[in-house]
């Protein structure tokens, strides 16, 4: 099967309207923040779903052009979503999508939080570690730091623990030793911006 493309979400991200959206990609890290976003958006997808507000514009404002590259690996729902939407409205409902995420994030951090757990635990439970795991785990901290409501990366280990005791014994040394092997950044010192 043929490796499906990277995406790229391109409208024009307007002051007054998108600004939930436009502080959190003004970080120095764009690359970070572009992939937290994704994240969020891909876990609360269930929770809050496209609706017809996402598809109007913003009105006039300032506007700033953003430009978030879509991968179908790491993010299969949002991507399913962008291309089963109708040509000249995909970028603004997906950018009107994201924003509304990222507000519905600080009004309910703790839904949000939920959400991102679900979504990255079922990634590492079934077996299956997406190639940018690494940085799901500093996208959950990311989050942590955002909204100190809950710690995101805290349930994981917890919610992990509890998985690990259900099954035999065996097997979750097995899955610990495959962890350590999968994790090359382990003896790296922390980064600093």
């Amino acid at each position: 099967m043929a490796k499906q493309p990277v995406v790229f979400i391109q409208a024009p991200l307007v002051v007054g309207f998108h600004d939930a959206l436009l502080t959190l990609l003004q970080e120095d890290n764009r690359r970070m923040a572009n992939h937290l976003v994704l994240t969020i958006s891909e876990a609360c997808l269930d929770m809050w779903p496209l609706t017809l507000q996402d598809y109007k514009g913003p009105g006039t404002g300032e506007q700033q052009d953003a430009k978030i590259a879509l991968n179908p690996e790491r993010f299969p729902r949002l991507y399913a979503l962008y291309t089963s939407l109708p040509p000249g409205v995909k970028g603004i409902t997906m950018i009107n999508l994201l924003n509304r995420h990222q507000m519905m994030k600080e009004a309910s951090p703790e839904e949000a939080n939920a959400a991102l757990n679900r979504m990255l635990l079922s990634r590492t439970c079934d077996g299956t570690r997406a190639e940018g795991s690494v940085v799901d785990a500093q996208v959950a901290a990311s989050v942590a730091s955002v909204t100190p409501a809950m710690s995101p990366a805290a349930s994981v280990i917890e919610a992990g623990v509890g998985v690990a005791a259900q099954v035999d014994p065996k097997q979750a040394q097995a899955h610990q030793e495959v962890e350590e092997v999968f994790d090359p950044l382990v003896n790296m010192p922390a980064m600093t911006f």
